[in-house]
């Protein structure tokens, strides 16, 4: 939009641009790590916050001066909800969770472990513990939860 206003778009929402901003291969690096059985975040340097999986940039201040962290592993389960007939096959049960790992990020994941028949019990378990866990797809890695009983 042309007209509205002194500077680019940034400037006009109060981020100082001073710095030239260098980006990395974000995606390649996180399979990589994959591949090398760790799982990578990213913290941001301005406010701290986690995010997972890792980005350019920060979803809570926006800054873009982001270190890389490896995560624990840990995390918990805070709701879910139960797949349909039509879902992936996976090979065995899952969910889709909200999941917050021990870092911070909030996100939604795969959750192994809940089926139709423990999903009442698991309901009342909430918020319940889960481990991260790399888990083979059609040609890559990604990362999926399990619930830990």
């Amino acid at each position: 939009m042309t007209g509205s206003g002194p500077g680019n778009a940034a400037e006009r929402y109060g981020h100082k641009m001073d710095k030239v901003i260098k980006y990395e291969r974000v995606v390649k690096k996180w399979y990589d790590s994959l591949e090398e059985g760790k799982f990578l975040g990213t913290v941001c340097e301005r406010c701290g916050a986690c995010e997972f999986p890792p980005l350019y940039s920060c979803n809570t201040c926006g800054g873009h001066d982001m270190r890389w962290i490896e995560m624990s592993g840990d995390a918990t389960l805070e709701s879910f909800v139960l797949n349909g007939p039509m879902s992936a096959d996976y090979g065995e049960p899952y969910a889709l969770g909200y999941v917050r790992v021990k870092e911070g990020a909030i996100f939604t994941a795969i959750v192994f472990g809940i089926t139709k028949r423990n999903a009442p019990e698991v309901d009342k378990m909430l918020p319940a513990p889960l481990k991260m866990e790399i888990f083979q797809r059609d040609g890559y890695k990604t990362v999926a939860f399990r619930l830990v009983k």
